[in-house]
C-alpha cells in the first residue's frame, strides 16, 4: 500500500511538488543532476509514480452565482450569492518521454481532497463534499467527471447509516486504474466528517467521532425524564404532538409550552418536588449521553482490483489519534483510542 506524497522517486528520477508545479529531476548520478521538465498546475496536493505514469492529485473550486431565494409566487430574489463547489482532480500523465509529459487522463469528483492510497495499478482517492442545504432548493449531489464525461451520483446509490450526526458530508471513494482507460468506480456515503483513514491491501477503514443528535437527547429527556412525572391527560396531549407531522423544532416548542403551563397550576411545594425529580433524571440521562458521544465510528469498505464494496460498521470507546493508531493483523482490525 503506497501513500501519496509531495516527493517521489523511482531510483533515477525525483518527482517533487513545488508550489503550483511538479518538477521532474534526473537525479542520478548526482554530479549531472538536472531539471528535465515541469508540469504547471494549480491546486496540486500530492503525487504517485506507477511505472511510466505520474498521478497528480489536487483540488479546485468552481463558483456559480445562485439566487438567494424563491418566493411562494415563484419570483426569484434579485440578490445572488456565490456557491463554491470544491472538486478533487486526478490527472494522469504519460512520462515515457520525461522531457515532455503528456496528460493521458483527467478525472475529477466533487468534494475536497482528503487522502489517497495506491495498490498495484489502482489508486483509491477519498473526497469530502459538504451537504449544502438551502430551503426550497434540491441538495447538490456529487458528480464524477472522466475525460470530459460527467455523471452525477444517484441519490438512491448513496449509502447512509442509522447513526445521527450534527453535520453531514458526502464521502466519495474513487478507484482509478493508472495504466489504462478503464472507467473509474465510485461509491458515495453520507457520513460525519472523517477524522482518519487506514488502508490495508484489502480494506479501507474510515473513522470519525460519534455525534449524538440534540433531537435524540431531547426525545430521551421527554420520554424518560418528563413524561413519567406528568398526569395522564398532559402525557396524552404531548404524545399527540409527538405523532404529528410538525417539524422537530415546532414539536419541541409546543411540548415545552404544555409542560410550562401545567407546572404553573401546581403549588410551590409540589412544583419544587417535581423539579428536583426532573433534575435528577436529566443528570443521569445526560451522563449516559456523554459516554455515548465519547466513541468513534468505524466503517469497513473492502477494495479489490478497483472494486469498492461496503462491508460493515462498528464503534469503539474513545477517539483515534491518527492512522498509525490502526492496523490489520491475522484477520483482525486493531485500533488504539
Amino acid at each position: 500500500v503506497d501513500e501519496a506524497d509531495i516527493v517521489k522517486s523511482d531510483g533515477k528520477y525525483i518527482y517533487a511538488v513545488s508550489g503550483n508545479k511538479v518538477v521532474i529531476l534526473d537525479a542520478y548520478p548526482a554530479e549531472t543532476a538536472k531539471i528535465v521538465s515541469e508540469i504547471k498546475l494549480e491546486g496540486i496536493r500530492e503525487i504517485f509514480i506507477n511505472k511510466d505514469k505520474l498521478i497528480v492529485f489536487g483540488h479546485e473550486s468552481v463558483s456559480a452565482l445562485k439566487p438567494t431565494s424563491i418566493s411562494s409566487s415563484g419570483a426569484i430574489s434579485p440578490e445572488i450569492y456565490p456557491q463554491y463547489t470544491p472538486k478533487t482532480f486526478i490527472k494522469i500523465y504519460d512520462i515515457k518521454n520525461m522531457e515532455n509529459p503528456v496528460l493521458a487522463r483527467n478525472i475529477s469528483v466533487d468534494g475536497n481532497y482528503f487522502d489517497s492510497r495506491m495498490i498495484g495499478n489502482y489508486v483509491y482517492a477519498v473526497a469530502h463534499q459538504p451537504v449544502y442545504y438551502r430551503e426550497s432548493e434540491p441538495i447538490p449531489l456529487p458528480a464524477i467527471s472522466s475525460d470530459g464525461k460527467v455523471k452525477s451520483v444517484a441519490a438512491n446509490d448513496i449509502y447512509y447509516f442509522d447513526v445521527p450526526d450534527r453535520s453531514y458530508i458526502f464521502t466519495s471513494i474513487m478507484a482509478v486504474n493508472t495504466q489504462n482507460n478503464e472507467e473509474p468506480r465510485t461509491q458515495t456515503f453520507l457520513t460525519g466528517y472523517t477524522q482518519n483513514m487506514y488502508v490495508s491491501l484489502d480494506n479501507i477503514y474510515v473513522v470519525y467521532p460519534k455525534m449524538v443528535s440534540e433531537f435524540r437527547i431531547m426525545d430521551r429527556l421527554i420520554d424518560e425524564a418528563i413524561l413519567p412525572l406528568l398526569p395522564a391527560d398532559i402525557t396524552a396531549k404531548i404524545n399527540e404532538i409527538k405523532n404529528t407531522n410538525l417539524s422537530k423544532y415546532e414539536k419541541r416548542i409546543k411540548i415545552v409550552d404544555i409542560g410550562t403551563k401545567w407546572s404553573k397550576t401546581l403549588g410551590a411545594e409540589e412544583r419544587s418536588k417535581i423539579e428536583r425529580a426532573l433534575q435528577e433524571r436529566a443528570v443521569s440521562i445526560l451522563s449516559e449521553v456523554t459516554k455515548e458521544s465519547d466513541k468513534t465510528i468505524v466503517h469497513k469498505i473492502s477494495i479489490k482490483n478497483g472494486q469498492i464494496n461496503y462491508d460493515t460498521k462498528g464503534e469503539v470507546p474513545g477517539h483515534v489519534l491518527n492512522q498509525f493508531s490502526m492496523d490489520e493483523h491475522n484477520g483482525y482490525f486493531r485500533i488504539a483510542t
